[in-house]
């Protein structure tokens, strides 16, 4: 099972990497702007008075802007499940889909490894995965801070990133359900990509 594993986890390290660091990126450059919100409140407050009603409930509480709560809701986690969960659903749709549309899946089960090995393996590396990019982007909040005054503590930041997981493993298990019920990996990512929306 742990040669299983590995390859499979091998077979994401560019998307790890990619969108691990990409957000962690992101992350860091997002902290850095915290003091300089929190001391325009007053300015953003009558900003936010001429918007409509409508347009704020699609944005959020932009009142909360100047909290560490509010800045990091409205700036980063609001849009996070959209960006992250393209990669929850592509990884879990090809999760076994994937070979399988390939034509290789016969040939990997012909080795002497049972269905049930194979597929928690795989699985396991999917999540391994997704808890490695949105690790690496916590780290980045984490280290963010220490050059900022936003008022946060490490367990703190992980507490919307343990949320994020887990909206990932639902629409990833939802593109794994439809990948195994449709008739392709294209559909199955398309209307677990709608539903995500």
């Amino acid at each position: 099972m742990l040669s299983v594993f590995l390859h499979s986890l091998s077979r994401y390290r560019g998307q790890i990497l990619g969108w691990g660091l990409g957000l962690a990126v992101l992350g860091f450059y997002l902290i850095g702007f915290y003091d300089t919100i929190a001391a325009e409140q007053e300015t953003y407050t009558r900003l936010i008075e001429n918007f409509p009603k409508e347009m704020m409930a699609f944005f959020g509480d932009f009142t909360e802007m100047a909290t560490p709560q509010g800045y990091l809701g409205i700036e980063f986690f609001s849009y996070m499940p959209l960006i992250l969960g393209i990669f929850a659903v592509m990884a879990g749709s090809g999760l076994l889909a994937s070979d399988e549309e390939a034509g290789t899946l016969e040939l990997v089960i012909a080795h002497p490894i049972t269905r049930t090995t194979l597929f928690l393996s795989r699985l396991l590396a999917f999540i391994t995965a997704a808890a490695s990019i949105l690790g690496l982007t916590w780290l980045s909040f984490v280290l963010g801070k220490q050059s900022s005054s936003i008022d946060v503590t490490a367990g703190e930041l992980a507490l919307p990133f343990i949320e994020l997981f887990a909206m990932l493993m639902l629409f990833g298990g939802l593109a794994l359900l439809l990948s195994m019920l449709l008739p392709s990996r294209g559909m199955a990512a398309m209307i677990s990509g709608l539903l995500l929306v």
